[in-house]
């Protein structure tokens, strides 16, 4: 398991566990705010208060960045190869590469289980996949950048990304509010997302690129550390070595 220090999907497993009798209807509140749109959900019975969310700021243009990738493959593998992985200098210098042991309650299948179903990523299979940690300290006040890479046929690949759209825009929240926010779209590969997530006030973000039938989850918990669309146009870039679709 990676320590991932205190970060909120683990205080919010523990969270999970202590209140799986609190499931309640909720109903969806949608506020739509340029340039994101928010979903915020709370529940029906209660009339919570209403914290405002971090502002995460995004360039509206981005210079390109992008590394130049390893050469596409002629045959499209069966794996998901390390040259696809984000490398060492496609993230802030204070992230250091740790190895491929990204296991930890962070993924987006995970926080989907706080929304009901349908909306909640449970019929998502898991494709052949890779994972990338790096981190910044030590101890319980270290951060980390998580990536996964799965690979999928292209057609189940997008029905991925339209799952992914499904749970943050239908997210009826269980137990606790849960506010997805969309901050971006289409910055990268032939489909990408920038989210957001506040669970119970702690807060991640999500960065998700397909390329072909290879998508990429990135996480980390600090909203302010890299900028996602960069670091989404370097895992775009780094997808192509795994997939003949570039």
């Amino acid at each position: 398991m990676v320590p991932v220090g205190p970060d909120p999907a683990r205080w919010v497993s523990n969270r999970r566990r202590r209140g799986r009798i609190l499931l309640t209807t909720a109903a969806l509140v949608v506020v739509i705010t340029a340039p994101a749109v928010a979903f915020t959900l709370v529940s029906r019975d209660t009339t919570p208060d209403v914290a405002t969310s971090p502002t995460l700021t995004v360039p509206a243009t981005t210079a390109s960045t992008s590394p130049t990738p390893t050469a596409t493959p002629e045959v499209e593998p069966t794996d998901v190869p390390v040259a696809a992985m984000l490398q060492q200098s496609d993230v802030p210098a204070e992230f250091t590469y740790e190895g491929e042991d990204i296991d930890g309650d962070w993924t987006l299948e995970f926080s989907g289980q706080f929304c009901a179903p349908p909306n909640n990523m449970g019929d998502q299979a898991f494709g052949v996949n890779r994972g990338a940690s790096f981190r910044s300290g030590t101890g319980p006040e270290s951060t980390a950048i998580l990536e996964r890479v799965d690979r999928h046929s292209v057609t189940d690949a997008r029905v991925y990304l339209q799952a992914v759209r499904n749970m943050v825009q239908g997210c009826v929240p269980v137990a606790m509010p849960v506010t997805w926010t969309v901050v971006r779209e289409g910055f990268a590969g032939d489909e990408s997302l920038i989210l957001t997530l506040e669970i119970d006030g702690y807060h991640s973000t999500y960065v998700v690129v397909r390329h072909g039938g290879l998508v990429a989850q990135i996480w980390y918990k600090d909203a302010t550390s890299p900028d996602p669309v960069q670091l989404g146009q370097r895992a775009a870039a780094r997808l192509c070595a795994g997939t003949t679709a570039c």
